[in-house]
């Protein structure tokens, strides 16, 4: 992804909350899971079976009028030619199944999407919090991983903290966007700052030296 546009404080707060764009979809896919296996569940145990018992009421009702009624005999045979055909013992587990997996399927991705979404990134006076993070000041980054940030406006910062190593993801998707984009410039400036016209020059010469 490309750096911000925003125009913030260079020294000041920067908070990233969950993205609206991000767990709106999700609600959508997690009410789609619900619906799905509500669905399912139905065609399984009532849409399923009912159709199953008109489409047997139909066939004995030509059965009878073979021989008695020829006229309503072909009738009912050419309504039955245009049903669909019963549905099988293994097409009604399997709508089962289907219903019975998709619906907690649903709760457990409105779970792992809270997760992973929660709370909010905060940069303050040089020192990122982020949920299931220690705070992380700048001389505990130890590298910044941003092989995916202008593809996937994904990096990771990698850090160090007590001893203990640890990786945080930035993700300007689940989190909002420019307030993420905020935050990665300031930690980009911090590892790699940017080359000053005097540095250029002295590098110069060091290379031209022989």
């Amino acid at each position: 992804m490309t750096t911000s546009a925003v125009t913030t404080d260079p020294t000041g707060e920067i908070v990233a909350r969950a993205g609206k764009s991000y767990r709106w979809r999700r609600y959508v896919m997690v009410v789609l899971f619900i619906v799905g296996g509500v669905w399912f569940l139905y065609d399984g145990y009532k849409g399923w079976p009912d159709y199953n018992q008109k489409l047997a009421t139909v066939e004995k009702q030509r059965d009878d009028a073979e021989l008695k009624d020829p006229e309503l005999y072909e009738q009912l045979s050419q309504q039955i030619s245009r049903m669909h055909a019963r549905y099988s013992d293994a097409s009604l587990f399997l709508q089962k199944l289907l219903g019975f997996s998709l619906i907690p399927l649903g709760f457990i991705f409105l779970f792992w999407m809270l997760h992973v979404s929660r709370g909010e990134i905060r940069l303050k006076d040089d020192v990122i919090t982020a949920p299931g993070h220690p705070p992380v000041r700048f001389t505990d980054i130890r590298e910044l991983d941003k092989r995916q940030w202008d593809r996937k406006g994904i990096a990771y910062i990698k850090y160090e903290v007590e001893g203990k190593a640890g990786t945080l993801a930035l993700d300007d998707f689940v989190y909002d966007q420019f307030p993420v984009d905020a935050i990665y410039d300031r930690v980009l400036k911090y590892v790699a700052p940017p080359t000053t016209p005097d540095e250029e020059v002295s590098s110069e010469k060091e290379e031209a030296q022989p």
